[in-house]
């Protein structure tokens, strides 16, 4: 497996990953909800905090990583979270779902993602 270089980090739940990501001098992307929230992760590691009520993650991550995406997105939300995840994902890329939060059923758009023209 190749190392990974930016990540996108969902929920306040993966903390570990966000500490451990930052340790391996990846670029952490993390999504989240609120001041507090923001300032714990960068406190942790995070690079950049997306605030998910604000922002949209798609538009959010392309304008980070300047286009590229990122390298590996984990997903414990599922549900509409899953394809946002997915388009953030650059080609090659990794999306490891970790739950289902949302308790939403997982219909993953990858038709879309596939022939989006994502890099």
């Amino acid at each position: 497996m190749e190392p990974f270089d930016c990540a996108e980090v969902p929920a306040i739940a993966l903390l570990a990953a966000v500490q451990l990501a930052a340790r391996q001098r990846a670029t952490v992307l993390s999504v989240q909800a609120g001041a507090e929230r923001a300032q714990l992760l960068r406190a942790l590691g995070a690079s950049a905090v997306i605030d998910r009520k604000t922002e949209t993650i798609l538009d959010a991550v392309r304008g980070l990583t300047e286009g590229r995406m990122a390298s590996v997105v984990p997903d414990p939300v599922g549900g509409a979270s899953l394809d946002a995840s997915i388009l953030s994902t650059r080609a090659f890329g990794r999306v490891p779902l970790i739950g289902n939060a949302s308790q939403a059923p997982m219909r993953p758009d990858v038709w879309h993602a596939t022939f989006s023209g994502a890099p």
